[in-house]
């Protein structure tokens, strides 16, 4: 099970996780098909080299050597889009938005927003994939001049949406940081999980100790243990 309470670099002590999301499996798709087409000119080049009477001596080793350069390409651009679209995070806790987007295979970028500089959130869904399967864009706009945060491509995003702007709210209120929780149904949205039962959250180590009682009188038919 997923553990929440250092899932992320510089997470703060006694810090709640309501959202932590990476792109939606779909998003991937694009780069699983230029790697499949990639695959399939490399063993067509292999296969070519291999069988064709041009390709004697020198020439059947560079081709062999061109064709195996081409699919070892392949498999390198794979596992990059791989690592980039597993290590790209967002992350939505009891005090701000954290937005955690990796470049390559050496460089990681995180931004931080706060709760409070929060202005709106819209939705934008994808096409006809996106609005079956429930994914799109959130984009979180802020206050001033600060740059706006987007989640690309994340499952589930009128929920997020909301739940955003369930937390700004509370934060803009000044409602204490222990006292703010979800006041929908939906507790916390992990992955792609939709999660109302408030010991899910505990489990996975997304809410912290602190806010047990206040959970236990929220949501009296589902005790915290």
């Amino acid at each position: 099970m997923l553990n929440l309470r250092n899932s992320f670099p510089g997470q703060r002590k006694n810090e709640s996780v309501f959202i932590f999301l990476r792109r939606h499996y779909l998003a991937y798709l694009p780069f699983a098909a230029i790697f499949i087409f990639m695959i399939i000119i490399g063993i067509i080049m292999y296969l070519v080299v291999d069988n064709s009477t041009f390709f004697a001596g020198t020439l059947y080793n560079i081709g062999i050597l061109v064709s195996n350069l081409f699919l070892l390409a392949a498999v390198s651009f794979s596992f990059v889009a791989l690592l980039d679209f597993y290590f790209d995070v967002h992350i939505v806790t009891d005090t701000r938005i954290v937005d955690i987007d990796q470049n390559r295979l050496f460089h990681r970028q995180i931004d931080e927003l706060s709760l409070e500089d929060v202005e709106d959130v819209s939705v934008i869904l994808k096409g006809f994939l996106g609005t079956v399967f429930s994914y799109g864009s959130v984009e979180i706009q802020t206050a001033g001049s600060k740059p706006n945060f987007i989640f690309d491509d994340v499952p589930n995003p009128r929920e997020v949406s909301q739940l955003i702007l369930d937390l700004a709210d509370q934060a803009k209120r000044g409602v204490s940081i222990e006292n703010r929780i979800s006041s929908s149904d939906v507790q916390g949205i992990i992955g792609s999980e939709l999660i109302t039962d408030p010991r899910d959250m505990f489990a996975m180590g997304a809410l912290t100790d602190e806010k047990s009682t206040l959970l236990e009188n929220n949501h009296p038919t589902n005790p915290i243990s």
